[in-house]
């Protein structure tokens, strides 16, 4: 199950080798040779012995025979691969194609659970910013909210990737691909404090890092 690339006589009577690769299929070779199997199994069960007696109903009903046992990320990549093989087939020879009306539906990914308005407000009105390693905190989850960005790329920020005159942060994400984000107008006097108020008061050892725990170090996304 795969894309056909080549079609090879074989040396036993009445059968044709057929050589495949998996194109883009995230399956081993075992995974593909247990959906392979099943497939026949099935085959074997409904007394289909050719591929033109193969209907979308054969296919439809083997899929939901699977979905009784199969997570639906795995029912989407045998559907993907039976659609495949029996398009290449449908391509190569002229057999006609049973799986042209059956739809692949992507497995659903749950959306992760965010906090509201009020929530966020109360976490930032939680810290005390007389504290300069809570003011550092309080800067930092402001930062991520204001400007979306991740824990990862804000803990990595350098004083010359901040530009408080021009309100743009310049950020290294996945990749180490650059883009510039805005920085709200309302954050600029915040940071600056924190920049050459709080910061100061952190430093241990010399570091061009943006943002620094209350040891002076690098914060972690732990």
């Amino acid at each position: 199950l795969g894309r056909c690339t080549e079609i090879m006589a074989s040396k036993i009577p009445g059968c044709t080798n057929v050589i495949c690769y998996y194109g883009s299929s995230t399956y081993d070779t075992k995974q593909m040779a247990r959906l392979i199997d099943l497939v026949v199994e099935d085959c074997k069960q409904q007394g289909i012995e050719t591929m033109e007696e193969i209907t979308a109903d054969h296919v439809q009903d083997f899929l939901v025979q699977q979905r009784k046992t199969k997570q639906p990320a795995t029912i989407a990549r045998y559907a993907s691969s039976i659609r495949g093989f029996h398009a290449d087939m449908n391509f190569m020879h002229g057999f006609d194609d049973p799986c042209i009306n059956i739809e692949v539906n992507t497995v659903r990914k749950n959306l992760p659970d965010i906090c509201s308005v009020e929530e966020i407000q109360a976490l930032m009105n939680s810290f005390d910013d007389q504290d300069p390693s809570q003011y550092a905190d309080h800067a930092l989850l402001e930062t991520i909210y204001a400007c979306g960005l991740r824990v990862s790329e804000v803990t990595s920020l350098t004083l010359n990737h901040v530009d408080l005159n021009t309100c743009t942060i310049r950020v290294k994400g996945k990749g180490d691909k650059e883009r510039i984000v805005p920085l709200p107008s309302g954050m600029t006097g915040f940071l600056k404090y924190y920049r050459d108020v709080i910061r100061p008061c952190l430093i241990k050892e010399k570091t061009n890092l943006f943002f620094l725990n209350g040891h002076g170090r690098k914060m972690t996304t732990a």
